[in-house]
């Protein structure tokens, strides 16, 4: 709910603004589609699949979306570039970077990534959870850093203008893809652990690297990321923002909101089984309800004293700046 007070001034930023959600897990209809763009969201990164997908699921899941964007009248477009996401903002469409959960999805196959590039992959979350043949993720009872698939992954990512995201890597995973990456890499949807002490959020020692690195850390919205409470607020979330900003500036942080709206509990039973210690038990109660209420945000923003153009920066240009910086043209 945007105060009486702020409305023309959010109305009047997001007007101006290209808000990125760089982790939107939503239920894939086009109706909620639409709902999120109704919101003022200019362009949003969608995974194919779960992390347990197969090659084969993931094709498929490609194959789903270059129907929805598809025809003239499509209210959706496929994102490779930075410009595209201008043009998405332009034209009024959602913008729509695919990615993966894991590059468990290559089948520890080099070729591949070039495959899905050309599909049209442009962030590459290297493990979830779990270590598998690239290194530890952050749940594992081990802190191993990168195997030499994993620093090969990185490397073929670099060539090729992919993002790498360590969303769910392990420490010593995430601090060698760090050191070893060419270019700037994206914690895209991961919190502070010195607020939330959860296996999933970051210390601060991976955020300065990332943003030291030229990288963005993305705010995630998930309730057991966000506070110990079992509902938090949208002001709890920001207070994620604000320690971010302190610690590394403005310049480096964003959001990516991971809300899981639309989806039924079935979808993430595993997920909870595999960590309740990471994982509430459902219902979830996300920090805001729906990533088509960034101006929720915005006016909470504007209310903590952030001005004009850092508001701007965190909705969406610092995000923006990193993938122009990434991307090959």
């Amino acid at each position: 709910m945007v105060p009486k007070r702020l409305e023309d001034k959010v109305a009047e930023l997001h007007e101006k603004a290209i808000i990125i959600d760089a982790q939107n897990a939503c239920i894939e209809s086009v109706d909620y589609l639409e709902k999120i763009r109704g919101g003022g969201v200019a362009t949003i990164r969608k995974n194919l699949g779960p992390h347990h997908y197969s090659l084969r699921h993931s094709l498929d899941e490609a194959s789903g979306w270059y129907s929805k964007f598809e025809g003239e009248d499509s209210t959706m477009t496929l994102v490779c570039t930075a410009e595209d996401i201008r043009r998405a903002k332009r034209e009024e469409k959602l913008g729509v970077i695919l990615g993966t959960n894991s590059a468990k999805l290559f089948d520890d196959d080099l070729n591949m990534v070039k495959v899905f590039y050309r599909l049209g992959v442009r962030v590459v979350q290297l493990i979830y959870n779990n270590k598998d043949s690239l290194g530890d993720g952050c749940t594992e009872r081990t802190n191993c850093g990168l195997s030499k698939l994993g620093l090969q992954m990185i490397e073929e990512m670099n060539r090729l203008g992919i993002l790498v995201d360590l969303s769910h890597a392990g420490y010593a995973t995430s601090m060698d893809a760090i050191e070893h990456s060419k270019e700037s890499v994206s914690f895209t949807h991961s919190n502070p652990r010195a607020l939330c002490d959860n296996p999933r959020n970051i210390p601060d020692g991976l955020i300065e690297a990332c943003a030291e690195k030229g990288g963005v850390i993305g705010v995630n919205a998930y309730p057991a990321f966000v506070s110990k409470k079992l509902e938090p607020s949208p002001e709890d979330l920001l207070d994620h923002v604000d320690y971010l900003v302190k610690l590394v500036g403005v310049n480096h942080v964003g959001f990516g909101l991971d809300i899981t709206e639309g989806h039924p509990k079935e979808r993430f039973e595993v997920l909870i089984r595999s960590a309740p210690h990471v994982y509430p038990p459902w219902p979830w109660h996300f920090a805001i309800s729906s990533a088509s209420e960034f101006e929720t945000l915005t006016a909470g923003l504007v209310a903590r004293g952030y001005s004009d153009g850092e508001v701007l920066k965190l909705l969406g240009q610092n995000f923006l700046r990193l993938f122009e910086h990434v991307w090959r043209e």
